[in-house]
């Protein structure tokens, strides 16, 4: 008698949230931790929901069950930014069934300095 293993899909990113500090003009690197929480061998695609660009490391990536790789979300705060505060959702596509698999909240708080110049009165 032999008996089969259901295969089950998993995955998890953590931390689900996370925050920083940056200031305008200023690159910000998120890095998470992506693990394959199944018992099957599974491939990702990652992409993130933003307004602004950002370059994500890896693209995609193939992971055996139990197995962990840090992944990382780079964005660029623009010289000029008057927004204080920036949300991003970092999320993981499972490339067999097409659908998100996880996804993490990233949120940048924007240091934005008051510029004062001096009252000249004649």
């Amino acid at each position: 008698m032999t008996t089969g293993v259901n295969p089950v899909r998993g995955v998890q990113l953590s931390p689900s949230f996370m925050e920083q500090s940056a200031l305008p003009g200023s690159r910000i690197t998120y890095t998470l931790r992506l693990t394959n929480t199944g018992n099957v061998t599974q491939s990702y695609t990652l992409g993130l929901i933003s307004t602004r660009p950002a370059v994500l490391e890896p693209y995609s990536t193939t992971l055996l069950a139990g197995q962990e790789q840090d992944v990382q979300a780079s964005v660029y705060l623009p010289p000029f930014l008057l927004k204080s505060a920036d949300t991003y959702v970092l999320v993981w596509y499972d490339t067999f069934t097409g659908t998100m698999a996880t996804f993490a909240r990233l949120s940048t708080l924007v240091e934005i300095h008051q510029l004062y110049l001096p009252v000249i009165l004649e």
